[in-house]
């Protein structure tokens, strides 16, 4: 197990760093685990938004429209999911997951045409939004404020001394032990940033949001007020449609988390009991993925069928799905179970490209009931005379993706071999 690393700094002739190990906060890893999933979902769903907040918006210059869009139900989760984090580590976050997904890697800063960034010391407002919390709770608040200031410049100082220390801890998993080899490698800058005379108390965690929160703002200089663009992801259009987005990301956890208990529950017989014992296992063991408090409710086709969609995107590359789902004569036979898969094999079977295309696309949005649309001629041919199909989309969607697990995964005939 992995330690965690408290830094503090403090000054007796010159700045000495002190970096004892203390045993993990597992409440504390599950907040940095939930903050990197909502910031990797938001930037997902509103990259540019995402951007902007990374880059310095905050409530006087986000609109409420934005504001609530920044803080979307997809990512905070349907259930009462409470997402617990400062500014600066929200920031933090974002950045992190935008270098992933625009870049690939951190940028080199020229730190030439990077302006010195400002982190003002707050104010303690008598009047205003939060002016009425009582004493205790406003010095809170204000605390935690100057401590966000103040860690906030201790960040950019050592981006600006060491750039490269810096990427080398953000290129770290949070809480791994490559992460505490790269701070502590970092100490002694970070010691050289710290105020004369000043005694700081910081976490490692809170110091890698510092870190990247500054490293990002300064790789965009000409970015002081990034323009808002429309995100590329249609907005969902009510609730029910949120509640199916949810759940594809609930399966995409799961499966992250719990890969093999998902295959052993997925290969087995879901009219079984054995099937029913194991899926509630994998469920009750990933209670991660709810959050806090959460609570699912959803159809037992649904769970099955966004975790299936999950294992299959992690374990086919798309490029080679529509060969996995073909007919293959050298296939051991698949028995189907019920009517409504013996129909949605036979379409996986007969249209592997057209059911790729379907599991590409984002739940409830236009392209994938255009997906939909394209496999209503294969429905047809493989829904046997006389039998009625009583399956809404999301449910549709979860059989097809079953029934690709089940066909990408049967092995071929010994023979064959």
């Amino acid at each position: 197990m992995s330690m965690r690393v408290r830094l503090s700094a403090f000054a007796i002739g010159g700045a000495v760093l002190a970096m004892p190990s203390q045993a993990r906060d597992m409440n504390a890893l599950r907040g940095h685990s939930a903050l990197h999933d909502f910031a990797k979902c938001t930037v997902k769903y509103e990259h540019d938004l995402a951007k902007k907040v990374a880059l310095g918006a905050g409530p006087k210059t986000l609109s409420e429209a934005e504001i609530q869009r920044a803080f979307d139900p997809r990512c905070l989760g349907m259930w009462g999911v409470r997402l617990r984090g400062t500014d600066l580590a929200i920031r933090g976050a974002l950045a992190e997951e935008l270098v992933k997904r625009d870049l690939g890697q951190w940028p080199q800063l020229d730190l030439s045409k990077s302006a010195r960034l400002a982190w003002p010391a707050p104010v303690l407002r008598k009047t205003g939004p939060g002016a009425n919390q009582p004493p205790a709770a406003l010095q809170r608040t204000f605390a935690t404020f100057q401590r966000e200031a103040r860690i906030g410049s201790l960040g950019q100082c050592v981006v600006r001394s060491s750039p490269a220390g810096a990427v080398a801890v953000l290129d770290t998993k949070m809480d791994s032990d490559k992460e505490q080899v790269a701070l502590k490698a970092l100490a002694p800058v970070i010691a050289t940033c710290v105020k004369s005379g000043e005694t700081g108390d910081f976490g490692g965690d809170t110091l890698r949001y510092a870190l990247a929160a500054n490293y990002y703002w300064l790789a965009n200089p000409g970015a002081g007020s990034p323009s808002l663009v429309t995100a590329a992801v249609p907005r969902p259009a009510n609730a029910d449609d949120l509640s199916v987005q949810a759940m594809h990301n609930f399966g995409t956890c799961v499966v992250q988390r719990a890969p093999r208990g998902a295959r052993e529950a997925l290969s087995l017989d879901y009219q079984t009991k054995e099937y029913d014992a194991q899926m509630m296992a994998v469920l009750k063991g990933t209670d991660y993925c709810l959050g806090p408090g959460g609570q699912m409710k959803a159809s037992p086709l649904l769970y099955a069928g966004s975790m299936a969609e999950a294992l299959l995107k992690s374990e086919v590359p798309v490029a080679e799905m529509p060969g996995r789902l073909g007919f293959d004569p050298a296939r051991q036979v698949i028995q189907a179970r019920s009517p409504t898969e013996t129909m949605a094999l036979c379409t996986v079977l007969k249209a592997p490209q057209a059911t790729t295309t379907l599991l590409e696309t984002e739940p409830t949005t236009k392209p994938e009931t255009e997906a939909m649309a394209a496999l209503g001629p294969t429905l047809g041919e493989c829904l046997k005379k006389d039998t009625r199909l009583t399956l809404n989309k999301p449910g549709l969607r979860a059989v097809l993706a079953l029934a690709a697990w089940r066909v990408a995964t049967t092995p071929k005939t010994v023979a064959a071999q």
